[in-house]
């Protein structure tokens, strides 16, 4: 069994079904121990709706034991896997969900088609107004909008790629990095490694463009790195490419390219790259203790007070843990603990929340030139 998903479809392929009627092989039950309570023994007649003289003895391990004879019972395999399919669509859980429509059921997105087939039999799965067909449908954008007919579950992975869905997420991430590393190699250039957002990416787009833009070297002039790549990942979502000194192109996958988009892209890395200069520009008109100050009127907990106070704690803690720690310099730990949370209060922090803890260093380094 295997499971694929896109942003636009899940699917499950199991493969070897081979028998269309399931039967029970097995037509004895093993029920209580001879000498179980009668209690026991008339409850499990009762539950197979059988009588005394029904009841056989066997041995299992040395101990008899009541069994009983019951008919061989079989099913279709069809029905099992419409009534199993049914089931699961129902009960799938979601972090979030969402109505549509005037049903009742509950998606993380509306559904638009289901396709199901056994073999060359369609197998009529039915949720949220929709009966499974054996149709299916390309990109979005990229293929002719028109319904595909899958006659067997084998062609199913090439008639999608035929179509420009590439069903496979490894498959994906592999064409993804295939374009990446054929263009770093011809400009001399390295990716800054970032799997989680490479695997976001692949899982967004069914057939991926990889395209490349410029990072604007006099709007990304002084700053750190460490800001750079969070605006080129966090915020833009662009995997972030460097010569070993600098952040100078970033690569972003989208479903389609009418050749405007990397203009684009690159205004509004522009545009996030001046923010962050500007930011960073008034935060270095003070020093980090004017930022430690202002940590009093931020609050950490109801319950725990601000976040100044909140560092008095981490401080005062510290400073008691550096009394066991040989050669440890109490002035220094305790300065230390003093600026931890210093970035929380500058500007740059308040608009890019995941360089808490980085400007801390920054600033200093800032502070010393």
């Amino acid at each position: 069994m295997e499971v694929f998903i896109t942003a636009r479809r899940i699917t499950l392929f199991v493969d070897n079904i081979n028998a269309l009627e399931l039967k029970d092989s097995n037509n004895e039950v093993k029920g209580p121990n001879i000498n179980a309570p009668k209690s026991a023994i008339e409850g499990f007649l009762r539950k197979y709706q059988k009588n005394e003289e029904d009841l056989l003895v066997r041995k299992v391990n040395n101990e008899d034991f009541y069994f009983i004879k019951r008919e061989s019972c079989s099913f279709n395999i069809r029905e099992f896997l419409k009534n199993q399919l049914e089931e699961m669509l129902k009960n799938f859980s979601w972090l979030k969900s969402m109505r549509w429509g005037e049903g009742k059921e509950r998606w993380v997105r509306p559904i638009k088609n289901i396709l199901c087939i056994l073999n060359d039999e369609i197998i009529p799965v039915s949720f949220a107004g929709i009966t499974a067909s054996n149709t299916t449908y390309g990109h979005r954008f990229l293929s002719s909008g028109t319904a595909l007919t899958v006659k067997a579950p084998k062609d199913y992975f090439e008639l999608l790629e035929k179509n420009s869905v590439i069903l496979q997420m490894d498959k994906r991430k592999q064409f993804i990095l295939d374009q990446i590393n054929k263009f770093t190699k011809e400009q001399n250039l390295q990716l800054e490694k970032n799997d989680y957002l490479l695997n976001e990416l692949t899982g967004l787009i069914e057939w991926p463009i990889v395209l490349f833009g410029e990072v604007n070297q006099e709007k990304s002039f002084g700053l750190p790195k460490e800001v750079i790549l969070s605006i080129v990942n966090t915020q833009q979502k662009y995997l972030a490419l460097s010569n070993g000194k600098r952040i100078s192109h970033f690569v972003t996958v989208v479903n389609v390219n009418n050749g405007e988009v990397v203009k684009g892209h690159e205004r509004i890395l522009e545009a996030r790259l001046a923010d962050a200069q500007f930011l960073i520009s008034q935060d270095k008109k003070e020093n980090l203790d004017y930022y430690v100050k202002k940590l009093g009127s931020i609050l950490f907990h109801a319950s725990l007070g601000s976040v100044g106070e909140k560092v008095k704690r981490i401080t005062a803690l510290s400073k008691y843990i550096a009394i066991f720690i040989p050669h440890a310099s109490l002035i220094k730990v305790e300065r230390a603990a003093y600026l931890a949370k210093a970035d929380l209060a500058t500007s740059i922090v308040r608009e890019f929340p995941e360089l808490q803890g980085v400007m801390v260093d920054i600033m200093l380094l800032f502070s010393r030139r």
